[in-house]
């Protein structure tokens, strides 16, 4: 089934469609999960369920993982973390299924596209090259260059760095946390939720091959 936006009127033609990053675009939480259950393990603390970590990782993910593990060891534990994450997670650097899909058929529609991550702004360039994909992309932006979602600071430096000078209403954004949704509202974009756990945005979908199949009947 095709996904219906709450409200059909009021979907805007993208002058610009920006993307986070993990679990967005690529597959990261599963691996992400196993490495902090490791990590917390070595330092015998215990770890919340995925749900609440996932959500202390999207927001201040750094400060929360010292806060959780505590002052004393914290930060050498997150030491640790970044450590096994860099061994790792390029070797294990996953698309989501139909991703590049998307990018391809709204690079052919002619439609800027940019990245807003809370990821750290080098790690997620070093990914999106490690995949081939930096041709798709007009602006990358990770947590360091201007502060991290939900603030909509991100949204405007990419708008800029795009030279995309209409409204933000004319702008989607895609991710998949509460987070991207409350950055998406903050900037006034469009709000699109992908394999989201939540019921927010103004529009829905399961995943990129039910994305692709609402931009085909869109765009037709």
């Amino acid at each position: 089934m095709i996904p219906q936006p709450r409200n059909q009127a009021k979907v805007p033609f993208p002058q610009a469609v920006l993307f986070d990053w993990d679990d967005t675009l690529i597959e990261t939480w599963p691996l992400l999960y196993d490495m902090y259950q490791r990590v917390f393990k070595a330092y015998h603390t215990p770890i919340p369920n995925s749900e609440t970590m996932h959500e202390f990782a999207v927001r201040h993910g750094r400060d929360n993982f010292v806060r959780l593990i505590g002052e004393e060891q914290g930060n050498q534990a997150l030491k640790d973390f970044i450590k096994i994450y860099d061994d790792e997670f390029h070797q294990n650097l996953t698309p989501k299924p139909g991703a590049e899909d998307i990018l391809i058929q709204l690079t052919e529609k002619n439609i800027p596209l940019g990245i807003v991550s809370n990821k750290n702004h080098q790690a997620m360039i070093s990914e999106v090259h490690a995949l081939g994909w930096e041709k798709y992309f007009k602006a990358l932006t990770g947590r360091c260059i201007v502060g991290p979602k939900p603030s909509p600071e991100p949204v405007f430096y990419t708008l800029r760095n795009m030279q995309i000078a209409s409204s933000p209403s004319s702008v989607w954004f895609i991710g998949d946390s509460i987070v991207d949704h409350e950055t998406a509202v903050a900037s006034d974009c469009f709000s699109v939720a992908i394999h989201a756990h939540h019921d927010q945005g103004d529009l829905s979908v399961t995943n990129w091959k039910q994305f692709s199949e609402f931009l085909s009947k869109f765009f037709s």
